[in-house]
């Protein structure tokens, strides 16, 4: 049995990602620009931070559990 193509998830519609999409094997990772805080459905991205604050979060990747298509 050959392997599966993988499927890039980050360009299906709609977009699993608000902001940023990475494609891994097997899934994808969602992540916020500096500045933004990832929400705890690992996909969304809430507005900026304080903007006071002079230092920036790292930015935040979720990995959602690995769907797979067939």
């Amino acid at each position: 049995m050959s392997p599966s193509p993988n499927l890039d998830e980050c360009v299906i519609s709609p977009k699993p990602c608000n902001f940023i999409c990475k494609n891994t094997d097997g899934s994808y990772q969602c992540a916020c620009p500096r500045g933004y805080i990832m929400q705890e459905d690992g996909r969304t991205c809430r507005g900026e931070i304080s903007k006071g604050h002079h230092q920036h979060p790292p930015i935040t990747i979720a990995q959602p559990s690995a769907t797979h298509l067939h």
